[in-house]
């Protein structure tokens, strides 16, 4: 038979999913509260399931953001520093290592600078949105057999989805639509 895909969303958290699949016959592979995968390993449910999860907080590190540039254009219009500035600094250093006055002074703007520029970042940002897609995510997961059909659930916490593969996936997942 043909290789099939097919996947559901459930609200069922990793215990009641567990004792579902069990009920349905198949063998636990591998259950675990903490699992890294990587982005591009998920199925496009999946990966639909874990930005749904994130959505909110990209919106936040949005507003993160706006808030971050008016900061910047705020600090640039009292102190209007740029990367040409640090490159006139560092042309500022004596050849000569001797000079201890003139490195303590340089030293002393570089610190100036780094001080003042504190003001721009409050030192965090929120949730998962800094995670670029290719990054490893962390998830609660089981894997079920049954036959030559596989079950993987993954839940990142607000949307669970299902993922079964197999010969007989669709027909499973007609099966475990009820109970999930």
């Amino acid at each position: 038979m043909k290789q099939q895909c097919a996947f559901l969303h459930t609200a069922k958290g990793l215990k009641e999913a567990e004792e579902i699949l069990q009920k349905e016959g198949m063998e636990i592979i591998l259950k675990t509260t903490s699992m890294q995968i990587n982005y591009s390993d998920l199925t496009e449910a999946e990966q639909f399931s874990w930005l749904k999860m994130v959505r909110n907080d990209f919106e936040a590190y949005v507003d993160y953001i706006e808030i971050l540039y008016r900061k910047v254009e705020l600090f640039l219009r009292k102190k209007p520093i740029t990367t040409d500035n640090f490159r006139k600094m560092l042309e500022e250093l004596p050849k000569n290592t001797n000079d201890n006055k003139e490195y303590k002074n340089l030293a002393e703007k570089f610190l100036e600078f780094f001080e003042d520029s504190k003001q721009i970042s409050d030192g965090g940002h929120p949730g998962y949105a800094t995670r670029r897609l290719d990054r490893i995510l962390s998830c609660s997961c089981i894997i079920a057999r049954k036959g030559s059909d596989f079950v993987r659930y993954l839940e990142f916490y607000r949307d669970p989805v299902l993922t079964i593969k197999g010969p007989n996936a669709t027909s499973l997942k007609s099966s475990l639509e009820s109970k999930f």
